[in-house]
């Protein structure tokens, strides 16, 4: 894992078992639970392998689009976006499984699992919704509520996953983002 300065609130994963967290993710953040809760869903993606999946799979649906339409060239707008057409619905389910994986870790950590969705959410508000049919995640609104109904009625009270000095320490590790 590695964090990145930016303005977009994000932590993909990458192929090969990387993850980087992009630092306005920690601007978002308002405790250390939403924080883990965005690092769980990553770690989720890359247990899983979905970007290497994803990969794969856009590949091979942009050869077979290349070969029918016998022109990879003239058909570049085709090829490009066919497979983000047809592999939608495979990322939808991946990130879907990514939510429980975070939720399932946020939970045996002892913090608070629902502060998944209360992060997905403030980051869907500030960013705005893609239209249905180019989606690769579920709506937030969704995600949020398939997230909530995975936490248990036992919460109880919990100790921070973070003393004050440590959560202020992290959110301040890329230090703010230059305006351009």
């Amino acid at each position: 894992m590695s964090v990145r300065r930016s303005t977009e609130a994000n932590a993909p994963a990458l192929p090969g078992g990387r993850t980087v967290v992009l630092s306005a993710v920690l601007d978002q953040a308002r405790n250390p639970d939403e924080f883990a809760g965005v690092l769980g869903h990553g770690i989720g993606h890359v247990a899983a392998r979905d970007s290497t999946r994803a990969r794969i799979r856009n590949s091979g649906l942009a050869f077979v689009l290349s070969y029918l339409t016998g022109d990879v060239t003239g058909s570049a707008i085709v090829v490009a976006l066919g497979p983000a057409v047809v592999s939608a619905s495979h990322s939808r389910e991946a990130e879907r499984a990514a939510d429980a994986h975070a939720v399932a870790a946020l939970a045996r950590a002892g913090g608070d699992a629902t502060a998944v969705a209360a992060i997905l959410e403030r980051i869907a508000a500030a960013r705005g919704e893609d239209p249905a049919f180019l989606r690769t995640h579920p709506f937030t609104r969704d995600r949020a509520a398939a997230i909530r109904s995975l936490v248990t009625a036992a919460a109880g009270a919990r100790a921070p996953l973070l003393d004050a000095p440590s959560w202020a320490a992290l959110k301040a590790i890329c230090g703010p983002v230059p305006v351009k």
